[in-house]
């Protein structure tokens, strides 16, 4: 137990085998200084796994009228296809590196935003947030880029959204319900929104340089003073409890396997942003409902370094998240862990103020120990049945993984088909095996039990045991002739 932090850790025993397995992050943010369409057009080269992996989820008829676009000028009907085929908005675009986005968008680290900030800067975050994610570990990721004069309302989920929608109906982060894989929901542009515009400059927080220049040789010494920041031009933020009830309710109820990683904004006093996250977004995020609050990973501070004046914490988290799902499996927490990046926190916190963070408000905090960037620990606001994030994390790739399975079994018409109780046998003794789940056998650590539904339905009450930190879960994966789908009975 580390006494000053008041924490206990737990050092379990390493996993004898660790499954492959990938999270996928989607990011939702700006790209200013335009779009190149023709490059994702069928007669380019360059992206034809891009093209295949947006065919494959159900934007082939997008990828069409796009090519039409390109070679005949031919402009679709319809507001968003319109946008979609002449500046790629509201568009998920794979992406497996940074150099494909500024393929599809090359001056977008570059241009100055419409919406500018003293504290945030005049760039947008999304490039630094996909460079963020990829050096830190991550390979897979979408990302959708949303027109900066539709402001706030461009990211968000609007209201009475449900599975039913037609894809191309979709924007913004509704469209995280396009693909089926994705673990991680990022929004670094809104974060930069939500930075309050107009408040004087933090101590400490030094513009850029001047740009170099020629001078005059006469004169003696000139003094180059650095650049005055830009006015800002933003409007006040939303209230912070608004912006997650509507992000981590849709995922609630469409995406319940998905987690939003989003820093709050920080306070004001007296016309200055302070060194601490805004109260009233603390408050508000302390009174999102239970399962809506489940969804939220918060984190804080932000981040700086030479590439960026400000940038979000998520991406790094989610890269090292990515990548420790990969080697290590998605129930493993990243805190105390090593982050793979050249930023440090701004502002910089201690391990007192980060465990008071941790505590009070179920916060994530960012630490530089030992020269390294770390996360103090993973939190999300504590539910009926866990607080930690990596709990929640290992529950939605639970999710994902049982719904594959039973859509492989679509076309299994005995209900008393002994595959299926096979199948499930054999996932969660690998599980076991990896080390997902604690028990000195496999049977210890899960049982199964059938659940008359009827003659057309295959329904299994799931009772686990994870490795750390709570006793069970209770679940029921249900087979139909209509759906597959798993129910979590507690939380």
């Amino acid at each position: 137990m580390n006494l000053a932090t008041r924490r206990i850790v737990l050092e379990p025993s390493p996993a004898a085998v660790a499954p492959a397995g990938e999270l996928e992050a989607f990011f939702v943010g700006h790209a200013p200084g335009g779009a190149r369409p023709e490059r994702l057009a069928a007669s380019s080269e360059e992206l034809r796994l891009t093209r295949q992996r947006l065919g494959a989820i159900g934007f082939q008829r997008v990828l069409s009228a796009l090519d039409r676009y390109v070679s005949r000028g031919e402009v679709p009907t319809g507001r968003v296809n319109r946008l979609r085929v002449s500046g790629l908005y509201h568009l998920p675009l794979p992406v497996g590196s940074p150099a494909e986005l500024r393929r599809l968008f090359p001056d977008a680290a570059t241009t100055a935003c419409q919406r500018t900030s003293r504290l945030a800067g005049e760039r947008a975050w999304l490039t630094t947030a996909v460079e963020d994610f990829f050096h830190a570990g991550g390979r897979r990721a979408w990302v959708v880029v949303v027109p900066e004069d539709e402001g706030r309302a461009a990211f968000l989920p609007r209201p009475q959204r449900t599975l039913r929608e037609d894809l191309e109906e979709l924007t913004g982060a509704e469209l995280v319900a396009a693909c089926p894989e994705v673990a991680l929901l990022l929004v670094p542009d809104l974060e930069r929104l939500q930075v309050p515009a107009r408040t004087a400059l933090l101590a400490g927080f030094e513009p850029p340089p001047a740009e170099p220049r020629f001078l005059p040789c006469a004169g003696g010494d000139v003094q180059v003073a650095p650049p005055e920041p830009a006015e800002p031009v933003a409007d006040e933020p939303w209230p912070h409890g608004t912006v997650l009830a509507r992000l981590a309710g849709f995922l609630a109820a469409i995406r319940p396997d998905v987690q939003l990683l989003m820093a709050p904004p920080p306070e004001l006093e007296d016309g200055a942003a302070a060194l601490t996250p805004s109260r009233d977004a603390l408050e508000q995020l302390a009174g999102l409902p239970g399962a809506v609050a489940t969804r939220v990973q918060p984190l804080w501070p932000y981040l700086r370094s030479a590439r960026s004046l400000l940038a979000s914490p998520c991406a790094v988290v989610a890269g090292a998240i990515s990548k420790s799902a990969r080697e290590r499996g998605a129930w493993r927490s990243v805190a105390g862990e090593p982050l793979l990046s050249d930023a440090v926190p701004f502002p910089a916190l201690g391990a007192l103020q980060a465990a008071r963070l941790r505590e009070e408000h179920a916060l994530g905090v960012l630490l530089t120990l030992d020269g390294q960037l770390q996360l103090d620990d993973e939190r999300c606001r504590a539910s009926e049945w866990a607080d930690s994030a990596e709990l929640v994390r290992f529950i939605g790739d639970l999710r994902r993984r049982l719904t594959r399975f039973g859509e492989r079994l679509v076309f299994v018409v005995d209900p008393d088909d002994p595959r299926l109780e096979i199948g499930l046998e054999r996932f969660f003794t690998g599980l076991h095996q990896a080390g997902a789940l604690r028990g000195k056998t496999a049977d210890a650590s899960f049982t199964l039990t059938r659940r008359e539904l009827g003659e057309s339905a295959v329904a299994w009450d799931i009772a686990l045991a994870p490795a750390y930190p709570i006793d069970r879960i209770v679940l029921s994966f249900v087979h139909t002739r209509e759906r597959s789908g798993v129910e979590l009975t507690h939380g």
